[in-house]
């Protein structure tokens, strides 16, 4: 009977060596992960890359916004080179919005985007030209600004 106990003891205790090196070496893989992602993410903040992506996502959600409004009728009817000013604020995001009016129909929307992430600052701009239509689809008639065809939009440099 004493022997067969002893065999039990031993290999209870020959099991235990594996699982603990395998414990130690997945905590230490996390840590050297964790120590990477840190030194990542401080580079690409301090470079501006995010600044400058989340800048060109406000640009174009301000450009969006934009064409997604109704304009009232003043709006829609505004004497050429009147300029008429929006602006989008989100925490560190900011887009100001200039429309441009060209002619009867046709404005030129200049759209500029600041981001502010850390110590790093983007900005972005775009330009886009929209022409007035008027958008009978609901009970009431609204003007709305449409994408003049071909080019219409570019990004600034």
């Amino acid at each position: 009977m004493i022997r067969v106990n002893e065999a039990r003891g031993r290999r209870a205790r020959a099991g235990i060596a594996l699982p603990l090196a395998l414990l130690v070496m997945i905590v230490v893989a996390m840590f050297a992960a964790l120590l990477l992602d840190s030194s990542v993410q401080s580079a690409r903040a301090s470079n501006g890359s995010v600044a400058a992506a989340r800048a060109q996502s406000v640009t174009e959600s301000a450009l969006a916004g934009v064409l997604a409004a109704p304009l009232d009728s003043t709006g829609a009817q505004a004497a050429v080179g009147t300029v008429i000013v929006s602006r989008l604020d989100r925490a560190a995001d900011s887009a100001v919005a200039r429309v441009l009016v060209l002619s009867g129909s046709l404005r030129r929307v200049d759209v500029r985007g600041v981001s502010g992430v850390g110590s790093a600052r983007g900005v972005a701009g775009a330009v886009a030209y929209l022409r007035v239509v008027a958008d009978s689809s609901g009970p009431v008639r609204l003007w709305r600004l449409r994408p003049v065809p071909a080019w219409w939009w570019s990004p600034i440099p």
